[in-house]
């Protein structure tokens, strides 16, 4: 199903570009991400604490994956941006004899 969900929650750490975390005061959830580069991209891994019993279904943690997906594509596009723009940047230094 399709839709949308608000999030309302408070970083509680940012160490850029590897860490991200948060807390949603509605639920009490402490959520961790964590950013590693790897060979072919970048390895996120999540770790959730003082997650509600109704957020253990399998629909809830479908619906988690699910978001995770849409905002592994949103941010594939923004790769492909930048890949493109980085290209025509190179290929400008290069035909300028730089």
């Amino acid at each position: 199903e399709q839709g949308s969900y608000r999030m309302v929650a408070t970083f509680t750490e940012v160490v850029a570009p590897e860490l991200i975390a948060w807390v949603e005061p509605a639920t009490g959830v402490h959520t961790t991400g964590t950013l590693t580069e790897v060979d072919d991209g970048t390895e996120v891994v999540i770790h959730q604490r003082h997650v509600p019993e109704p957020m253990r279904s399998a629909e809830a943690r479908a619906g988690f994956l699910s978001s995770l997906d849409k905002l592994e594509a949103h941010l594939g596009r923004f790769a492909d941006r930048f890949h493109a723009t980085l290209s025509r940047e190179l290929e400008s230094e290069i035909g300028a004899g730089h």
